[in-house]
């Protein structure tokens, strides 16, 4: 499987005994899928306190990667959310802790870590107060060959972690030079070799 563009993780529509995680009060709760049918229809481990309307962040997973969802609460009882991404195709996002650091254009920067990375964009870890959904920012990656430095726009930001909100990147005018130096770095996640 190679890093540029050819890896790909595909997440089908949730099944019946699927496994997923529910951002709800009082905390995180464990949940198996019961059906889908527009709605996911969900047995959680224990009883939530959940509101029709509530948002609520779905946690699935699939190939070592986790996808989030803001999603909706349609029904207290039983328990059932809006499922608006059901099934997903994106490119494979390494689970890797770097050093990391992002700004707003001319601002300050702020410390952070990846939790993943990929040649299209980056999640990560920053205290609060993290960026806004649809901000630009620049973002450098302190790679074990050099800083990977590049602008992007924040795709998703998760703001229920406390202290420590998690955020979406989508990388956006990278020079090519500091891309091939990323996807070499991915590669040699792989143990694979870029020519």
């Amino acid at each position: 499987m190679g890093v540029c563009g050819e890896n790909r993780v595909w997440l089908p529509v949730p099944r019946a005994g699927e496994k997923v995680w529910v951002k709800v009060k009082p905390g995180i709760a464990p949940c198996v899928v019961v059906g889908y049918s527009d709605v996911l229809l969900l047995r959680p481990e224990f009883v939530v306190d959940a509101r029709v309307g509530d948002h609520v962040v779905l946690k699935r997973r699939k190939d070592g990667q986790e996808f989030f969802f803001e999603e909706q609460v349609v029904d207290g009882k039983p328990f059932a959310i809006s499922c608006s991404t059901p099934v997903v195709v994106r490119e494979y996002r390494y689970r890797v802790e770097l050093p990391c650091r992002w700004r707003r254009p001319g601002g300050a920067w702020q410390e952070g870590k990846t939790v993943d990375l990929s040649r299209g964009g980056l999640k990560a870890g920053s205290w609060l107060p993290g960026p806004t959904r649809g901000e630009q920012v620049e973002v450098e990656v302190e790679l074990p060959s050099g800083v990977f430095r590049s602008r992007g726009v924040v795709a998703w930001l998760l703001e229920w972690i406390d202290g420590w909100p998690w955020f979406g990147v989508k990388f956006a005018g990278a020079d090519p030079d500091a891309v091939r130096e990323l996807e070499q770095y991915l590669a040699f996640l792989l143990g694979e070799e870029v020519k």
